[in-house]
């Protein structure tokens, strides 16, 4: 066992972390905070105890760590591949992934202006279970980079600092594509050929994008209204993953996963940022208690419910989704326009 420093590292307490040899280079003396350069050598063991009086490290011993396979692609660009291991710990794993990320990018791209980062299909966190957290999603501007490398590490954080079980993350594999030129764009207006329509009927919606240096141009789609869909007047919104997340449901207060796996789903279910998305939806009564939706409610249940001696994780919904169609684009889409129109009845 070797005892060291005679003060914390981080003060984490139980820890697993790599422990290697180093040589000193150079003291840099000073009265308000003393330091010192060195050269780390091999692998050790293994730092067990993070204390206030001390670190414990152990001789020998194998920390457990998280592997990474970074693979940094791009337009006529050659493709590189990175390999590392990273700690397992729940507030240094997220932290040393997102400055990893920083680092070889700021080595080998520009990490400042407006570029684009797409972080392609593949990209996951494998849990020891067998779940995958898909991380897949294309961001564009001057906070790409930002957003690109972020994302994977605040994923990781919201899963190892979870309140339910400790999980077991058994790998991550990033595919990012860099490019200089941003690939973004905006939604100008929509519109559809006709505002009445029967269920079951089929409308056509036109969207007019604008992308960067690029003019404008009209993407089409077809809506098919659900059969079941009553008649009445619904509101189309129709934008990006963002804009159409705020506006499409709006929640008095957020509601809460009731487990790790429902965390999982509604991860992997966020709408990406290269698709234009058409959700229709309808005033409602409906809430969501304990992580399930509960559409449609009867007036007294929905008055039963929204008490405050009956709230926990218990949130309102004013609108419901009926359908939602989507658009793919190569591109990072803001902007939302809404439409409305009535479903007939037959």
């Amino acid at each position: 066992r070797v005892l060291a420093f005679g003060h914390p590292l981080f003060g984490l307490g139980a820890v697993d972390l790599p422990m290697t040899g180093a040589t000193v280079q150079t003291l840099l003396p000073s009265l308000a905070r003393s330091a010192r350069i060195a050269t780390p050598l091999g692998e050790l063991g293994a730092v067990r105890q993070d204390r206030n009086a001390a670190v414990l490290g152990r001789l020998g011993a194998r920390p457990r760590l998280i592997p990474v396979r970074f693979q940094l692609t791009g337009p006529a660009r050659e493709e590189k591949v990175y390999s590392f291991d990273v700690a397992d710990d729940p507030l240094l794993s997220p932290l040393l992934l997102y400055a990893s990320l920083n680092g070889i990018l700021a080595s080998r791209e520009r990490p400042m202006g407006n570029v684009t980062v797409r972080i392609k299909e593949g990209s996951v966190i494998k849990m020891a279970a067998g779940q995958d957290v898909e991380l897949d999603n294309l961001y564009a501007g001057p906070r790409a980079v930002d957003y690109g490398t972020g994302i994977a590490a605040y994923i990781l954080y919201l899963l190892m600092n979870n309140s339910w079980t400790q999980p077991r993350i058994a790998g991550i594999n990033l595919i990012l594509e860099y490019d200089d030129t941003p690939r973004s764009g905006l939604i100008r207006r929509a519109s559809l050929d006709r505002y009445r329509a029967r269920a079951g009927e089929t409308l056509e919606a036109a969207v007019v994008l604008s992308s960067y240096r690029g003019g404008e141009r009209v993407l089409t789609t077809r809506l098919k209204i659900p059969e079941e869909t009553p008649p009445g007047r619904l509101t189309l919104h129709v934008g990006g993953a963002v804009a159409v997340s705020r506006s499409g449901e709006v929640r008095d207060e957020p509601v809460l996963p009731r487990d790790l796996d429902q965390l999982i789903r509604l991860i992997n279910q966020l709408r990406r940022n290269d698709r234009i998305y058409i959700a229709a939806t309808r005033e409602d009564s409906g809430v969501v208690l304990q992580g399930s939706r509960l559409p449609n409610l009867p007036p007294s249940a929905a008055t039963v419910l929204s008490r405050p001696r009956s709230r926990g994780n218990f949130a309102a919904i004013p609108s419901r989704a009926l359908f939602e169609e989507t658009i793919l684009t190569e591109l990072s889409v803001d902007g939302l326009a809404r439409i409305e129109f009535e479903v007939q009845a037959p």
